[in-house]
């Protein structure tokens, strides 16, 4: 008596162990049912594919024969589920910390997802937005964006998987003294953090070149009447290419040249002289002015 008893249902692809229960045989045929090659197992295990959108039905067969070639026949029924097939593309898949991909959904046959973004959060979205953040200021960081996929009427699941790589990021910061008067040589202080290779790019804000150094000095003049306003800026890039900005404004106080002449100019009797002092400072009104004589009044 030829029997065997198998799983008959399930998701594509569906890895069926079948488990021979045959009395009185020496020798077995399978077949499938699915065009795949007969097996002469006792209790073989096959794979059912199923790429359609549709359920699909095989018949799995199996003929048992004694020495006497006597032979019998037993068949069962193997319903393969259609399966969904998850897909989908990341753009850029590698970037500077904030990274935010886009993200493309591909997948087909599906009725719900779940994205699993490798840094503890999670999205049911079918496009979703997620931003990848690396707090290292030396190691690139990479995570594994997996997308599981769906149909409900099923309940058949599809996985899939990228990665995505995402550089350290670069701090870019600098102090120097302020508020300062003209001409004055301002020593900028870099207190960059980054990784170790950097390049860095100043900008003084009064037109004069780029500076590379990694601690400049720069000299401000101001020859008018009221304090200048400079917005020094330093563009830090590590060795990823990755880049910050920092910039901070200084006060620049104009320097002022003291002038003045006397009238009359000529000798004085003594002991009572008037004199009229003019003070022709540039830019007069923008100054305090303090005055001594020279005989103990102010």
């Amino acid at each position: 008596k030829t029997s065997f008893t198998s799983d008959t249902i399930g998701c594509s692809p569906l890895k069926v162990t079948f488990l021979n229960s045959t009395q009185g045989a020496s020798g077995y045929i399978w077949n499938f049912g699915d065009a795949s090659s007969p097996s002469t197992s006792a209790n073989p295990v096959h794979v059912y594919t199923n790429t359609l959108s549709v359920i699909k039905t095989f018949t799995a067969q199996l003929i048992g024969t004694n020495s006497f070639n006597c032979a019998d026949t037993a068949k069962e029924k193997i319903t393969v589920y259609p399966k969904p097939i998850a897909s989908f593309s990341l753009l850029p898949d590698f970037g500077c910390t904030p990274l935010t991909p886009i993200f493309t959904n591909n997948s087909s046959g599906a009725s719900s997802v779940i994205w699993n973004f490798g840094d503890g959060s999670t999205s049911t979205f079918s496009n979703p937005n997620h931003t990848f953040i690396n707090t290292s200021l030396t190691n690139q960081d990479s995570f594994k964006v997996q997308l599981i996929v769906t149909n409900a009427t099923y309940n058949c699941k599809d996985t899939t998987q990228k990665y995505i790589y995402v550089f350290p990021k670069v701090i870019a910061s600098f102090y120097a003294d302020t508020p300062i008067c003209a001409p004055v040589n301002v020593v900028f202080h870099n207190t960059t953090q980054s990784s170790p290779i950097t390049t860095y790019t100043w900008n003084f804000g009064d037109g004069s070149p780029l500076d590379n150094s990694a601690a400049p000095s720069h000299v401000y003049n101001n020859t008018t009447g009221s304090t200048l306003l400079y917005t020094a800026s330093l563009i830090a890039t590590n060795s990823f290419g990755c880049t910050s900005t920092f910039l901070h404004t200084y006060d620049i106080y104009p320097k002022p040249t003291a002038l003045f002449n006397l009238t009359p100019t000529g000798p004085q009797v003594y002991p009572n002289a008037t004199i009229g002092l003019t003070n022709q400072t540039a830019n007069a009104s923008s100054f305090n002015n303090s005055w001594s004589f020279g005989d103990g009044t102010k």
